[in-house]
């Protein structure tokens, strides 16, 4: 038991760390690991240039936001982690292509914690090029924590990007504070739960937020070696 309490508390708050050091860079108000700053401007700049998939992107995590922020009232810490865990895991079949080419999405919620009809093959933000051609097979996923509301106004992706950073810290601290007031109980299986639940959130969140940073910051230094050698070239 100890154990999980633990590691537990050892991945929340590196996760917490994590998430806070780049909603910040997300923010434009730190240097990248003392390398680069960017700033709203410049990210602006630099994801528009693919508005297809930041359009998805987007909507991806501003549903995973709002579908953890209804959570956060739950007052047990065994209640609170299955609900994550399946939360997690419903976010993973939605961004995660199916055989029918098409990902789930659903035109309206009813709800935190009722079901969410999800029609894959029929959305126009989500439907690929193959589910456009196979409109009438319409295949449908069930989703009990997911909210996935229709949505008649454009995203900002930094804001929600910043949001999302948001919301996992609170959703960790969430977790610190009811294991707290609950004397460190925690069964061994929802200790395996939330270390799989985490998982998942640092592989499908985490670092891809991470991973854009620092291309960004690798090209940065590409292009910068680039106008030296040509400057070094001019003199020659």
């Amino acid at each position: 038991m100890s154990t999980y309490l633990s590691v537990i508390k050892d991945l929340t708050e590196k996760r917490i760390t994590a998430l806070e050091y780049t909603r910040r860079a997300y923010e434009g108000k730190v240097y990248w690991f003392d390398t680069f700053l960017f700033t709203k401007e410049d990210l602006s700049r630099i994801y528009a240039d693919s508005p297809t998939s930041l359009g998805k992107k987007t909507t991806y995590y501003f549903t995973m936001g709002m579908s953890i922020a209804g959570l956060l009232d739950m007052q047990t810490a065994v209640d609170f982690i299955k609900a994550m865990s399946a939360l997690v895991h419903e976010y993973e079949i939605m961004t995660t292509p199916h055989d029918t080419g098409a990902r789930p999405v659903s035109a309206a919620s009813h709800g935190r914690g009722g079901l969410r009809r999800v029609l894959t093959g029929q959305s126009r933000i989500f439907r690929s090029s193959r589910a456009r051609q196979e409109e009438s097979k319409v295949a449908e996923t069930e989703f009990t924590y997911l909210m996935t509301p229709y949505l008649p106004f454009e995203l900002n992706f930094l804001e929600t990007v910043v949001t999302l950073c948001d919301v996992l810290v609170n959703m960790y601290v969430r977790i610190q504070d009811l294991l707290l007031s609950e004397e460190n109980y925690l069964p061994s299986a929802i200790g395996d739960s939330f270390i799989r639940m985490d998982t998942k959130v640092k592989k499908l969140i985490v670092t891809p937020l991470i991973n854009d940073i620092e291309e960004m910051c690798r090209r940065n230094v590409r292009n910068e070696v680039n106008d030296l050698e040509h400057v070094v070239m001019g003199h020659v």
